[in-house]
């Protein structure tokens, strides 16, 4: 429910519908858990801090020489 796993076309989350919220509700011990992340502090800075990580590396591997292309690389090579 924190980080909803269904996705419109433009992906952003889609709001929960009767059923994944019965599902959360109706098992008490999820419930628990999500009550218990939601008011401790910590886990919203490790849940922030791997989001933001996990954004940086995806933005790290469109700026890798690699995914530039053969001739960028030969380009790079031949300046050395």
């Amino acid at each position: 429910m924190l980080c909803p796993k269904r996705r419109d076309a433009e992906n952003r989350p889609e709001e929960p519908n009767d059923f994944h919220l019965n599902m959360i509700t109706n098992d008490r011990m999820k419930l628990k858990a999500n009550r218990s992340r939601l008011s401790d502090i910590s886990w919203w800075m490790r849940f922030l801090s791997q989001k933001i990580a996990q954004r940086a590396n995806r933005e790290d591997d469109l700026r890798q020489p690699w995914s530039l292309g053969d001739t960028h690389i030969l380009k790079k090579l031949l300046q050395v």
